[in-house]
């Protein structure tokens, strides 16, 4: 029953926040951010009961083995729910700089290899390459770290260099 309840006030909560003028309060107190959270947070929990159905249904399940902390099957297709999640955040919050761009192309080609992954095991090797154009995607976009100061011959070099170190690291 409180499962129930539960889903019920996520529910109202997306609607509420998807509503053309949901947003209004978050934008009047300067809270923008707790309104893009909250919307990623109710997408997400309401499409990962479906994810687990069909990851069930369609036998896309990670198996138990001495290797493993769970006991029992467990769906492997909940990144759609997640991922779907951050595409509507993202849609919704109407900021589209290139940057948000570049980490929205950069995060649909590492959902597309995890995807592939939870259907069909890849290989380190492909799943280096997807990684490596993720952040190489990113970085086109502008996405990069600013550590080493102007001042330092080919600065920004290095720092695309620390990015797409950081950007892999970070997957791996």
């Amino acid at each position: 029953m409180l499962k129930i309840i539960y889903y019920i006030i996520i529910l109202v909560l997306a609607v509420v926040l998807l509503q053309p003028y949901g947003g209004t309060w978050a934008y009047e107190l300067g809270l923008r951010w707790v309104y893009v959270f909250l919307i990623g947070f109710a997408i997400s929990n309401l499409l990962a009961p479906a994810c687990i159905r069909l990851g069930h249904k369609y036998n896309f399940l990670d198996m138990p083995n001495e290797r493993k902390v769970h006991s029992h099957p467990v769906p492997r297709i909940g990144g759609i729910a997640i991922y779907l999640a951050f595409l509507a955040a993202i849609v919704r919050n109407l900021q589209f700089s290139r940057e948000i761009l570049g980490l929205v192309a950069g995060g649909t080609i590492i959902f597309i290899l995890g995807l592939l992954d939870d259907i069909k095991p890849v290989s380190a090797t492909v799943r280096m390459l997807f990684q490596a154009a993720a952040a190489l995607v990113a970085v086109y976009f502008e996405v990069h770290m600013t550590v080493i100061p102007v001042s330092w011959p080919y600065y920004h070099v290095l720092n695309i260099a620390l990015t797409l170190f950081w950007f892999i690291g970070i997957l791996n």
